[in-house]
């Protein structure tokens, strides 16, 4: 796949704590897709977990409040805010599609990384 509209290169920065022996250092990583199918099967899989949990939300609080079960009940509004991170997933490969897509408007090949 090499035509422009199937590949585009979406660079991020992420930033990673390390605490080793008493000191904390910032670790500066680049993470680069070079494909917006990987973008497409990152929000495939958010709007799956999104589904998943909020049907397990669901049914763990109903039986929990049928059975007047704290754990269940407590349960229940654990998988509603994994459902509510599976949204988050989704919204990251939009913010990254759109970065591909605002890319390409410029002709940049991708946004170019601020020092």
């Amino acid at each position: 796949m090499n035509s422009s509209k199937a590949t585009c290169t979406v660079t991020a920065r992420c930033a990673t704590l390390t605490h080793t022996s008493g000191r904390t250092s910032t670790t500066l990583t680049t993470i680069t897709s070079t494909h917006t199918a990987i973008l497409l099967a990152l929000a495939l899989a958010g709007a799956i977990g999104f589904a998943g949990n909020w049907l397990a939300a669901l049914v763990r609080s109903r039986a929990g409040r049928r059975l007047e079960s704290p754990a269940l009940i407590a349960d229940g509004d654990h998988a509603r805010i994994d459902a509510y991170v599976s949204l988050a997933v989704i919204a990251s490969a939009i913010a990254a599609g759109a970065e591909c897509a605002s890319a390409k408007r410029f002709g940049k090949g991708a946004r170019a990384e601020s020092q």
